[in-house]
């Protein structure tokens, strides 16, 4: 387990304020919930950081996400989807990626445009990269720890992981 500084005191404070005071998901504002030992669904978020300043992120192997992903009426051990969190909406699949496109800067918006094409056949395609994205990508060891100047923007402590063997091991 990892020291218990003021600073990890206040995020998990922060946490329980989320999942106890927050009963409704609109006011979480955009959030991305991803596999968070999935080496693509890393790069993903990595990409989306620098694109955006009001997502916010949160591993799917946290506690948190679990109480959200039973809010959005999803299994709470989900690992199978990107969850996009938006106006208290919950998008999976190729809908979650295509509505967070809109958030980021540059010229990603227009490739919303893709919403017109029929669901059942994005999801043909989102389900085959997301079958493949442990061998194509690889899969991380455990949830990383986001720099210091971005931990703000993600939801889900290591520490209260789901899955014990997922934490971020220290040293």
């Amino acid at each position: 387990m990892l020291a218990d500084s003021p600073a990890s005191s206040l995020h998990r404070a922060i946490l329980k304020a989320v999942v106890e005071a927050e009963s409704d998901l609109a006011s979480l504002g955009p959030l991305i919930l991803y596999d968070g030992v999935c080496g693509l669904c890393h790069r993903t978020v990595q990409f989306v950081l620098p694109r955006s300043r009001e997502i916010r992120f949160a591993p799917l192997q946290s506690r948190l996400a679990a109480e959200l992903l039973k809010r959005c009426g999803l299994p709470g051990d989900e690992r199978e989807t990107v969850v996009f969190v938006e106006r208290g909406r919950c998008y999976t699949l190729s809908t979650a990626v295509l509505k967070l496109l809109p958030h980021l800067s540059g010229g990603w918006p227009a490739l919303s445009v893709f919403l017109l094409v029929p669901r059942p056949l994005r999801d043909f395609a989102y389900r085959w990269v997301a079958r493949n994205r442990y061998r194509w990508f690889g899969k991380l060891d455990s949830c990383r720890l986001p720099a210091p100047e971005q931990a703000s923007r993600f939801l889900g402590d290591p520490e209260s992981s789901t899955d014990d063997s997922l934490r971020k091991k220290p040293g």
